[in-house]
């Protein structure tokens, strides 16, 4: 990258990162260490024209979720979903 003069980095991320859901400890902590290192990756590497962004794929509920969601945009959040009992 640093030869063309750029590029594009995309980690993939989960949702999981972001809120905790009080399961999956594992997985969870990777998402969001992914998540740091994206953006320590685009801080570091942003003088030589190098974007790193995370993508994450929205959940969906349906009758047999568990848990609820939060969706977040930006850092804040707008609203909060619930799974029908």
């Amino acid at each position: 990258m640093r030869k063309a003069d750029g590029g594009s980095i995309i980690n993939l991320s989960s949702m999981a990162g972001v809120v905790g859901l009080g399961v999956a400890t594992a997985y969870q902590a990777t998402k969001g260490a992914i998540r740091v290192m994206t953006k320590t990756v685009a801080i570091q590497y942003a003088k030589e024209n190098v974007k790193c962004t995370p993508a994450s794929r929205a959940g969906c509920l349906s009758v047999r979720s568990r848990y609820g969601a939060i969706l977040w945009e930006n850092g804040k959040k707008l609203y909060k979903v619930t799974a029908p009992p």
